[in-house]
């Protein structure tokens, strides 16, 4: 007889119609038209509709391409070796981060493989095992199941290169910050950024070392995802604060309007350029917030004394700069990261020397 003549037959056994059966010999899912041997053992299951929805926990969008697997070890024992389990399932999640799966209406193992390698199984189980929970599935409904992808991020610095031509070695004026999602796409010669991440709708977070992860707290991926695909995910603006003791100022990179729209995503395919740390000085203008300004812009005085200028609205030859002990500085003086200068007015100043006659 025939698999489909079998469900035929038991339909009435079960009390379901017959496509709401399964027939399988050992894990293996027996097709409608094969034959089944005269005294062969074949388990009759009832099949049940299972839904999985794997998503960021950033802001809950879904992760297609992911591999999500029910029961994948269920034919070996503790000892490794083959035996008797329950059927097993696997199917690959659409552009939306959905997998439905058609399976016995039973008690099932349910995991998935992450989509950044980082996140597999230290045991080198190809990743299998994240995310693993046990799920119920009945009859009475469609089982959902959400799987919240977790977003390591990785943050770190390496030196611009000059774009002059030089022998001599110099230290960089400028650090290029980056972030990804895999430590092992984490350069040898990555420093560290002194500063803390800013994400938005969360504190910010102090930087380690770069092959610390930032640990980001997230909601759960129902509540995430409560803004629906119109929600801004936080990691698309990722910003450094550098201390305040820092002679460094930030400057972000332009976002690229292309991409996933939920950030982490954008940094599973590899490192992203979040800005880059400038070597930088302190302007200090009469009644006015303190200005920290980029050295490779500002190079000398005379420059300074330009920028002043614009501030005061006047003339540059009306603004003198001066360090902290009050000496006017030469326009021709080169700035130094991490100087600090008094910008003032300057007044004629005329001095009449009278000498006493003999």
């Amino acid at each position: 007889t025939t698999v489909s003549a079998l469900c035929e037959a038991l339909s009435d056994h079960f009390g379901l119609p017959a496509a709401e059966l399964a027939a399988f010999s050992g894990q293996r899912q027996l097709g409608g038209d094969e034959r089944v041997a005269p005294r062969a053992a074949v388990d009759l299951w009832p099949l049940s509709r299972l839904e999985v929805s794997v998503c960021t926990c950033c802001c809950g969008r879904g992760i297609g391409d992911v591999e999500v697997f029910v029961n994948p070890d269920s034919n070996k024992a503790d000892d490794g070796n083959a035996c008797l389990g329950k059927p097993h399932f696997s199917g690959k999640t659409d552009d939306k981060g959905i997998c439905r799966l058609t399976v016995t209406s039973d008690e099932h193992d349910l995991c998935i493989t992450p989509p950044v390698a980082a996140l597999e199984n230290v045991d080198g189980s190809a990743g299998r095992g994240y995310g693993r929970r046990t799920v119920c599935v009945g009859r009475a409904a469609a089982q959902r199941e959400e799987v919240g992808v977790d977003t390591p991020i990785y943050v770190y610095a390496v030196p611009q290169p000059d774009s002059h031509e030089s022998d001599v070695v110099a230290e960089p004026k400028c650090l290029s910050v980056f972030a990804c999602a895999d430590l092992r796409r984490v350069p040898s010669d990555a420093q560290h950024v002194s500063g803390t991440l800013r994400a938005a709708g969360h504190t910010d977070i102090r930087l380690g070392s770069p092959t610390d992860a930032v640990s980001v707290v997230w909601k759960e991926p129902a509540e995430s995802h409560a803004g629906g695909d119109d929600k801004v995910c936080p990691l698309l603006g990722l910003s450094v604060d550098v201390l305040p003791s820092s002679d460094l100022l930030w400057e972000a990179s332009e976002a690229s309007p292309s991409g996933p729209p939920c950030g982490y995503l954008r940094l599973v395919p590899g490192p992203a350029l979040l800005g880059c740390l400038k070597k930088s000085f302190v302007l200090r203008l009469e009644q006015r917030p303190d200005l920290r300004l980029a050295l490779e812009d500002f190079p000398d005085v005379g420059s300074v004394i330009r920028r002043a200028a614009e501030e005061l609205r006047c003339e540059p030859g009306d603004i003198g700069v001066f360090n902290l002990e009050g000496t006017k500085r030469s326009e021709a003086a080169a700035v130094q990261p991490g100087q600090v200068f008094l910008a003032d007015f300057l007044a004629p100043l005329t001095v009449r020397v009278l000498v006493p006659e003999s």
